[in-house]
């Protein structure tokens, strides 16, 4: 596991997220240093070789719900972004969402701004 440098690049990828479906990974799996760092924004985008897997946004580490939806915060199809703006919060941390998959495989392409 890599340590997070920020003044490297920004915006910044924190490097694939590929989690086995119903086995939600954190987004920041890559970089366990980042657990309370804040960013202006974040986005997530479904890798668009993903084909027929969804990637799911979520608020909690348990699997996606997909009957009731009460932890997905999107689903994405392969191609789609998720663009998330923390400027009015005082800053977003990406140890709060969790990526779930339909599909194992499927890959989640997290990015952050403004650190």
């Amino acid at each position: 596991m890599a340590n997070f440098n920020p003044q490297r690049t920004n915006p910044a990828t924190l490097g694939y997220i590929k989690p086995t479906a119903g086995t939600p990974l954190q987004l920041t799996a890559n970089f366990a240093d980042l657990n309370n760092t804040q960013f202006q924004s974040l986005s997530i985008q479904a890798h668009p070789s993903n084909g027929a897997g969804l990637i799911y946004v979520l608020s909690t580490k348990s699997a996606a719900d997909t009957a009731n939806g009460t932890n997905v915060i999107a689903v994405l199809s392969a191609g789609q972004s998720l663009p998330l703006s923390g400027l009015a919060l005082g800053g977003l941390n990406p140890s709060q969402f969790w990526i779930d998959t339909s599909l194992t495989g499927s890959i989640a392409i997290p990015v952050v701004f403004g650190a």
